[in-house]
């Protein structure tokens, strides 16, 4: 076998794949392959959320927290249950905001620096320094007047814009720094600044409705507890509903998958008419070098004729 000649049509039909490959990626406009990949992204959301939307679904409800026992008794103990359920947010052992005299199970602060900074053409810019986050919780439950459970990593929540923690705003203040003459000089030459801190308090209150979705257990103590669930399953706290949980998820699905449908179209159309361009240019271009070739072939026979 002569492995050279072998090795020869390997590389012709290498070269052939390769302009094969070359004239497929000149037909494909930038454009349309753009609008394609952002049809892919849409897309690949609407899975997302339709398997969340999913999940609230498979979530069992409870009316009553005073079914959990029995629910919890006819679970089985290999698969989570998982339940939804909705109360007052109560606690033992509250925690009092220090700004706004708020009692709540959840304090975040922020605090945030402001200061004045000056660039190089001599204009003072205000900024802001990273804010700092302390965060506060103690045990808290959700009662509904027949009984209550415990919610546990309430921070580990799935973060969604109608899915986040609901903590509001308790109390804002602005602590102006107080700097002596040579302090103030000294920051005028080195060109920053500090105005103060911005310190803000949010915290969820005691008295909250809340609806709770996740995986329920008991404790050492034999209390029922709500903790975010093992194996992908959700874990929500959030002040609406169940159903207007799955309703937002959906209209947020129909709107990606909307999206992805236009940009998939739009992607498509630029990427067939820069084809049909393409080749009709590529014909164009093979007619003009066939009539060259005529042409040529013309003009030789013409001379072989003057000299015969």
């Amino acid at each position: 076998m002569d492995w050279s000649k072998v090795a020869m049509d390997w590389s012709k039909v290498a070269t052939d794949w390769s302009k094969v490959a070359i004239d497929w990626l000149k037909m494909i406009p930038v454009e349309g392959a753009s609008c394609c990949l952002v049809s892919a992204v849409f897309y690949a959301e609407v899975v997302f959320l339709e398997g969340h939307a999913e999940d609230l679904e498979s979530a069992t409800r409870v009316s009553k927290l005073k079914d959990l026992a029995q629910l919890c008794s006819a679970a089985s103990a290999v698969v989570p249950l998982v339940v939804a359920v909705s109360g007052l947010v109560s606690s033992d052992t509250p925690i009092k905001c220090e700004y706004s005299g708020l009692k709540g199970v959840i304090v975040e602060n922020k605090e945030e620096t402001h200061i004045l900074r000056r660039n190089f053409r001599g204009e003072w810019k205000k900024e802001s320094i990273l804010p700092s986050s302390v965060w506060n919780e103690v045990p808290w439950y959700l009662d509904d007047g027949t009984s209550r459970v415990r919610v546990a990593e309430a921070r580990s929540v799935e973060d969604f814009t109608f899915t986040s923690l609901p903590l509001a705003c308790g109390g804002e203040v602005f602590e102006k720094s107080i700097q002596t003459p040579i302090q103030e000089k000294i920051q005028l030459d080195t060109g920053a600044k500090t105005l103060g801190v911005h310190k803000i308090e949010r915290v969820l209150p005691i008295g909250t409705c809340l609806t709770v979705v996740g995986e329920v257990i008991k404790d050492e103590a034999g209390n029922f507890v709500i903790q975010k669930p093992h194996g992908g399953h959700p874990f929500y706290v959030s002040y609406r509903s169940v159903s207007e949980i799955i309703e937002n998820f959906r209209e947020t699905s129909r709107f990606c998958m909307c999206a992805s449908a236009a940009f998939g179209l739009i992607g498509v159309v630029l990427i067939a008419k820069h084809a049909f361009n393409y080749k009709k240019m590529q014909k164009r271009e093979a007619e003009y070098k066939r009539r060259l070739l005529d042409a040529a072939a013309e003009k030789q026979a013409s001379r072989r004729r003057d000299i015969a």
